[in-house]
């Protein structure tokens, strides 16, 4: 059982790594177009503070610039496969 819980957690780790790099090329693809909207989507410079409206926004005007949904839909599943691995984690879920 823990074998499974190690490759749950590894499993995690790289979805939560492919999904930061996924956004990241999302908002960086945005920005080209939208440079003023991602910038007052930043609440605070200091502290990392985000609209949370700006996370769907970022993706729908990712589609609409670039006609593909495949980034998008690679970034949305591996942050849902990171969340999954994190609660498990978290909560002991199989210990």
């Amino acid at each position: 059982m823990t074998e499974i819980l190690k490759i749950i957690d590894f499993v995690g780790q790289i979805g939560l790594v492919i999904y930061a790099l996924t956004f990241y090329w999302i908002v960086r693809s945005v920005r080209r177009h939208y440079l003023q909207e991602v910038k007052s989507a930043v609440k605070n410079p200091f502290w990392p503070n985000l609209d949370l409206k700006f996370f769907p926004w970022v993706y729908k005007t990712y589609i609409q610039v670039t006609g593909s949904i495949l980034l998008p839909l690679i970034s949305v599943t591996t942050f849902f496969i990171a969340l999954t691995a994190m609660l498990v984690s978290i909560l002991g879920i199989g210990h």
